[in-house]
């Protein structure tokens, strides 16, 4: 029974640490492909950073930013012009 479970955590662990996106620029929008260059999350930011350990990365929409997570979820819904890092579950953000 330890050595299935044990074969199932390695299984999964290797799945999801090969479910790593970066930043895909096609024209002058940015989406994110995985690492074998298959298109993901479709282009439509402005900007878009790395993910963080956290899971989210900063995308930017003309003047405005958001989290994005690997779903394609926005979670702020485009309301905030900057947003700093996460520390303690919390993020400072700021409007105008």
């Amino acid at each position: 029974m330890k050595g299935r479970m044990l074969l199932l955590f390695i299984v999964a662990s290797n799945w999801l640490c090969a479910q790593k996106l970066v930043p895909y620029r096609q024209n002058q929008l940015w989406g994110y492909a995985d690492e074998t260059g298959k298109v993901v999350i479709q282009p439509k930011y402005t900007r878009a950073e790395f993910f963080r350990a956290d899971g989210y990365a900063n995308v930017k929409k003309d003047t405005l930013l958001d989290l994005l997570n690997k779903d394609g979820q926005e979670n702020l819904t485009g309301v905030y012009s900057g947003i700093a890092p996460f520390s303690g579950g919390l993020a400072a953000v700021c409007r105008g």
